[in-house]
């Protein structure tokens, strides 16, 4: 981030070009598995799940990487699931709240016939890959921050329900939360705004409730930032880390 607070519209053009490339990559391997696959005559007994643990900035906000942030370009990932009896979809799937990390393994145990572990918090997605409405839904979905490379140690939650996405980081007690039905972008915190105040604690309830299911330590976390990263001029390029030139 550093690095890139100096770059102008050329230099993301290109950092966006590079990611598009190497997504092209990933796909032309994509392609030589399902090939092979298809050739060892096993392709109609298998199921293909294509999930990446995190997204990228590519510019928004004219931030890079996945760092720091709960912008949906950092959150949001491809999770496609394709095989035999499974609906195809040329366009993402709206309006449907997915953990991939814990509806995953509940979604392959449905279908194949497996009882899930009654621990695991997921749900399956088995009726949607059929075409069918899932009864069975997240009220909301969490992602989780914990530190930038032991540098600093800023933990942070991640709400997302329907309409709305609310974070909270430990450091000074901070919030943000943003109308994605009408604020796609996330340009504007609404923590502040009084005709929001209902949303805001209906949201400040549910990462309650997530932190009581899930046993999480989130509120005895330590925060530890040096001083001198707050108290410079606004912008990464007067944020000096450790290593970085005066």
């Amino acid at each position: 981030m550093t690095q890139a607070a100096h770059w102008n519209e050329t230099n993301y053009r290109y950092y966006i070009a590079a990611y598009q490339y190497y997504t092209r990559m990933v796909c032309k391997q994509i392609e030589q598995v399902m090939a092979a696959l298809q050739a060892s005559g096993k392709a109609d007994n298998t199921i293909v799940v294509v999930l990446a643990d995190h997204g990228d900035g590519l510019a928004s906000h004219r931030m890079v990487t996945k760092f720091i942030s709960f912008y949906d370009e950092m959150t949001n990932v491809p999770f496609i699931i394709a095989g035999k009896g499974i609906k195809r979809n040329e366009q993402p799937l709206k309006n449907l709240l997915v953990s991939p990390t814990l509806d995953l393994l509940p979604t392959l145990c449905d279908i194949a016939g497996i009882d899930v572990p009654s621990d695991k918090k997921g749900i399956s997605l088995l009726p949607v890959l059929k075409g069918e409405k899932n009864k069975n839904t997240h009220p909301y979905v969490v992602s989780e921050w914990h530190s930038s490379r032991d540098l600093s140690i800023t933990p942070g939650r991640m709400i997302r329900s329907k309409q709305y996405k609310y974070t909270h980081y430990l450091e000074k007690n901070a919030e943000e939360l943003y109308d994605l039905l009408n604020d796609p972008g996330e340009k504007h915190n609404l923590a502040k705004d009084k005709a929001y105040n209902k949303v805001l604690k209906e949201h400040r309830s549910l990462l309650a409730d997530y932190i009581k299911k899930t046993n999480d330590d989130y509120f005895s976390l330590e925060v530890k930032v040096d001083p001198k990263y707050r108290n410079h001029q606004p912008g990464y390029s007067h944020h000096m880390g450790e290593g970085s030139k005066e």
